[in-house]
């Protein structure tokens, strides 16, 4: 099961996408998520607004 990461400021958001190998973008809504490995840990990454 994939862990959750949500931010509020885009500067985090871009560090760990940088860290990130993102395999898919998905888009819902108004919102981007990031799906991918950190640190081999499966993760989803999306700015919270």
């Amino acid at each position: 099961m994939p862990i959750g990461i949500m931010s509020a400021m885009h500067e985090e958001i871009h560090l760990l996408y940088e860290q990130m190998e993102v395999e898919q973008e998905v888009v819902l809504g108004m919102r981007t998520y990031f799906v991918g490995n950190l640190y081999d840990e499966e993760v989803v990454v999306v700015f919270s607004r």
